[in-house]
């Protein structure tokens, strides 16, 4: 357990799987809305400094799972 927040399909990059992640992704679990499975932002963990940063979508707004896109 990273933290207390509810979260679902947690990613990373996927071009470095199997070595050591510094960040994980997740989308937030839109608490307010249940029992619907609803998102409402996404929670990047930095799992060096044990720090989580959160962007919200903002009420009424729902996000699906998240996906890595990294730099070309």
């Amino acid at each position: 357990m990273i933290d207390g927040v509810a979260s679902e399909f947690p990613r990373i990059n996927d071009g470095l799987i199997g070595r050591k992640m510094r960040y994980v992704y997740a989308s937030r679990v839109a608490g307010y809305m249940k029992p619907k499975p609803l998102f409402d932002g996404v929670i990047k963990h930095d799992l060096e400094n044990d720090t989580t940063q959160t962007h919200e979508l903002g009420r009424g707004r729902f996000c699906g799972e998240t996906t890595f896109a990294s730099l070309p």
